[in-house]
């Protein structure tokens, strides 16, 4: 038989090796050995000939960190934010699993023969639209730009302007409208 891997396993494999280059890749794999072969395992194709897992080699030295890259899938998971994390979908990672369809335990012990310490192994969803998304991870994305801070003078005035009106009293609406001239004149400058 004819096999691939899911296409949105290319992708996610595209992304990890343009944030780490120079990573190694000793226990990357998709297609299961012999070992796999004589079970069930999503290493193995499916009936349409597709491999929906892989496997990501734990090197933090080299640039891919399993233990964030665990964190970020497990909350793509738990949002739903990716077609290819439906039903069917888990994650195993250093003796532990997540899943989507038991998504409400969490993180729970995985006792299975490989303990998965050296590699983080990524199962995608069962059905096609799911596997074979090409909807970007993102997984490296960088950060959202911080917030610019205002100006000094507008942050002075806004600062008088809450001191006028915490003491504000009986007084109130003159100390508002005052406060509010006051923040209008820096706004122009």
């Amino acid at each position: 038989m004819t096999w691939r891997t899911a296409r949105s396993l290319d992708v996610v494999l595209a992304e990890i090796n343009a944030h780490a280059p120079k990573r190694s890749k000793v226990s990357d794999g998709s297609i299961g050995d012999p070992a796999h072969a004589a079970r069930t395992s999503d290493h193995n194709p499916n009936k349409a000939g597709v491999v929906r897992a892989r496997d990501f080699t734990h090197d933090p030295h080299g640039g891919l960190d399993c233990n964030v890259l665990a964190a970020r899938l497990a909350d793509m998971l738990r949002a739903g934010t990716h077609p290819a994390l439906g039903s069917g979908a888990y994650i195993i990672w250093n003796r532990t699993i997540i899943s989507r369809d038991r998504i409400h335990e969490g993180w729970r012990p995985y006792s299975g023969t490989n303990p998965h310490t050296k590699h983080l192994h990524l199962s995608v969803a069962t059905k096609a639209s799911g596997y074979d998304s090409t909807v970007p991870w993102n997984l490296f994305a960088p950060p959202a730009p911080s917030v610019k801070r205002r100006p000094k003078p507008i942050r002075d005035a806004i600062k008088a302007a809450q001191a006028a009106l915490v003491g504000a009293g009986p007084v109130r609406a003159e100390r508002v409208k005052a406060a509010i001239r006051e923040l209008r004149k820096v706004k122009k400058q």
